[in-house]
Parts: C-alpha cells; structure tokens; sequence
C-alpha cells in the first residue's frame, strides 16, 4: 500500500467513525460510507447524507466518471452539497421533475432526504463471463464527445457534438458495479432484462435530457460548458419516481470555453 493509499484509507475511516456520531446525536443509524458520502437512516425513514471532502477518480487523478477514491479536498463536501442541493431546486422549479430532497444542514454538511429504492438495485447482471448484482442505474447525458465515451468511441473527435436534431444530449445507462467498470448497456437490455420497465427508461431518458438542457443553458450564461452529467433515479415509499443521489461537481464536467476544467469552486461560486 502506498503512502497515498494509506492516507486516504485512515481518512475514509476517521470519516466512517465521524459521520457514525453525527448521525447518532440526530436519532439516525449509519448504513455505511460509499467514495464521497456517509449515509444514515432515522427513525421516520427518511435518508441523512453527509457529503465528504473525498473526490472519485483513478489512480489519483480526478475524475468524475473515476470508481475509486483518488483523494480528498478540504470544504469540497460543502461545496458539492450546497450545489447538488440547490441544482436540484432548480430542476425541480424549472423541469418539474420531483426530487427526493427535503432539507439541508450546511454547516455540517447534512443533507436530508426521502428514502428512495434506486431503480435497478439488487439485479443481477452478467457482464465479462461473470455474474454481478446492480446497484442502481445511472442515466448518462452526454453533450459533448470527452470522457469514457472517447475511449468506446476512439474514431470519434475528442469534442464532437452529440446532441440530437432538438438540441437535446445523447442519453446512455449504466449499470452501478464500481468492479464490474459500471458497465454501459442499451435500452433493450435494460428494459429486456427487467432492470427497468420501458416506462421508467423512457421517463428518466426524457427527464434527463429536459434537465441537462437546462443545466447547460444555466451554465452558459455563467461562461461555462457542461459537457456531460450524470443522474440517478428511485422510488419513494410512497410509489413516487424520484431524481436521486445528487449532481454536483463530482458527476458532471464543466469546463471553460478554452476547454479546461472549471474548478470545483468555480461550479459552486456559479451555481450558488
């Protein structure tokens, strides 16, 4: 284990035992720690997240479309929370699309929320000659060609436009398995496989695009570009479909027009 890897270990798990005594203090059980939050159940079923400083990305770079933790910066938490919380405010003014959002504590970067069951949890899938269990579906905007979509895509210019005759961006779904390289799959195994019924695809598809749209055309005026983003969807316990988890600077990219990375500060000094 290397020098890096052992201090992001010892953070995750001060972290772990960190977000186990908040939670306790406000009456609500931690379910566990994933790369960038703490999630916490209390005893009405609503869902407490504490979003960390940690960042996703590989072998310590980072990158939002990364499955491991590459590193942590302090007040990125906040800064990702305050921005998840208030793009899902607008998307649900402007879009209409419900959220599971309820409240949000930023002084000690808390978030509350309604319980949801992600669509597509606890399926199983094969993928490489092995059998995995999903958990969950993200829906996938792209504007632009960058990212992962370069690396399927090797003839395509890095850059390219995807968005379709109404302007709208090009939708893929992957399959939530961080070992299994959360795998990209097209509609009819989605909906053939019983991940999702057509209906849902075909709402969060169209949601998805309706929000991004918005999204890239609010960052526009701030001088920025959304290349791509990435959203996720559930059921409430009331039978509810629901935009979940969050989207903040850690699942989109949003560069200068010069085609560099805005920094996280930048995203959030914009959106809030």
């Amino acid at each position: 284990m290397t020098e890096q890897e052992k201090m992001l270990q010892e953070y995750m798990l001060e972290q772990e035992a960190v977000s186990k005594k908040m939670f306790e203090e406000r009456g609500a059980e931690l379910l566990g720690i994933g790369k960038t939050k703490a999630i916490g159940k209390t005893k009405d079923g609503n869902v407490l997240m504490r979003f960390l400083d940690s960042y996703t990305g590989t072998a310590g770079v980072k990158d939002g479309g990364g499955n491991e933790v590459a590193g942590y910066s302090t007040g990125l938490g906040h800064m990702n929370m305050m921005t998840s919380w208030t793009i899902f405010k607008m998307i649900s003014d402007e879009c209409g699309i419900p959220t599971q959002n309820i409240s949000v504590d930023p002084e000690n970067n808390i978030l509350t929320a309604k319980l949801v069951t992600l669509l597509g949890k606890g399926m199983p899938f094969q993928y490489n000659g092995k059998e995995w269990i999903s958990k969950g579906v993200e829906v996938i905007a792209r504007n632009n060609a960058v990212g992962s979509y370069l690396k399927r895509h090797p003839n395509v210019e890095k850059g390219t436009s995807l968005l379709n005759e109404k302007g709208l961006p090009l939708i893929e779904c992957s399959v939530k398995e961080d070992e299994a390289g959360d795998p990209i799959f097209d509609k009819n195994v989605f909906v053939g496989s019983g991940y999702v019924s057509e209906q849902d695809y075909d709402k969060v598809s169209l949601w998805t695009q309706q929000a991004t749209k918005f999204l890239t055309d609010f960052f526009k005026k701030k001088g920025l570009e959304l290349q791509d983003t990435k959203m996720e969807y559930g059921y409430t316990q009331e039978g509810i479909l629901v935009l979940a988890d969050e989207i903040s600077t850690g699942t989109s990219r949003v560069w200068h027009a010069d085609g560099t990375s805005a920094k996280d500060k930048e995203i959030f000094e914009a959106t809030c």
